[in-house]
């Protein structure tokens, strides 16, 4: 018995699609599900804004969830250093935009270009208005569109890397009282950060930022989003349930 209404989960894959609302500089690879800069190098302002078609990802109650990843990689050099690696980390992002923040997701150096460990780093911006056309970075200079955002939160620990993939969840959480974001990294084993969203959170747009002269690349990038089901549809479930008793009977 198929009831109309009943809530389930959406699955995402911004990257295998051809519609993006703004892009400039990148290539994607919609069979590979990856993004790379056209032309590499510094302030090249490469950036990418995928919107949901169905309108926006809205956490606002207990049961409402949303949980994503995706990998970065970065080309090897064979001068680089351990330290080079890291620098290289913090010009690329995922970014989750709503109506009036954004939240940065990346990798870079914990102590500003002087460390070789990486860290998983956590910013927001509520520069929102261009989100068609603006990419966020976390560097030290904002690059024509591409706005820089300072770190907010970040997990040391993790080593230089050529891959990584970056997984996030977000649930609400009673004894916090808000939406909890869990971040982890395959660079950075064994630890977690998190971050209280707030009561309520939604994601409108998903902006991917890369710039470098090493040529960058984000791919894999999955999004799930599970929806409280309406009081209505539970108490349809319910009858459901009933009617199947009774016609067993």
């Amino acid at each position: 018995m198929a009831l109309a209404g009943v809530a389930c989960g959406e699955s995402y894959t911004p990257l295998t699609s051809s519609t993006f609302q703004a892009k400039n500089n990148v290539t994607i690879d919609t069979v590979n599900q990856s993004i790379s800069m056209t032309t590499s190098g510094w302030d090249k302002n490469a950036y990418a804004t995928y919107r949901f078609a169905d309108g926006p990802l809205t956490l606002a109650n207990p049961n409402d969830e949303l949980s994503f990843s995706f990998t970065i990689d970065r080309p090897t050099r064979t001068d680089e250093t351990d330290n080079d690696k890291v620098k290289s980390l913090t010009f690329f992002s995922m970014a989750l935009v709503g109506s009036s923040k954004a939240t940065v997701i990346g990798h870079g150096d914990p102590t500003d270009y002087t460390s070789s460990s990486c860290a998983l780093q956590l910013g927001f911006s509520t520069n929102v208005a261009n989100t068609g056309k603006r990419g966020y970075l976390f560097h030290n200079h904002g690059f024509g569109e591409i706005e820089k955002v300072d770190v907010t939160e970040s997990l040391a620990g993790g080593t230089p890397f050529d891959s990584a993939t970056i997984s996030g969840n977000i649930a609400w959480s009673d004894q916090e009282q808000g939406f909890i974001l869990t971040l982890s990294s395959s660079a950075v084993t064994n630890k977690t950060l998190t971050y209280n969203l707030g009561k309520t959170y939604e994601v409108r747009d998903v902006t991917f930022s890369l710039d470098g002269p090493d040529g960058p690349s984000i791919s894999n990038v999955t999004i799930s989003y599970i929806p409280e089901p309406a009081t209505a549809t539970l108490n349809l479930l319910a009858l459901a349930g009933l009617c199947a008793r009774r016609r067993r009977a």
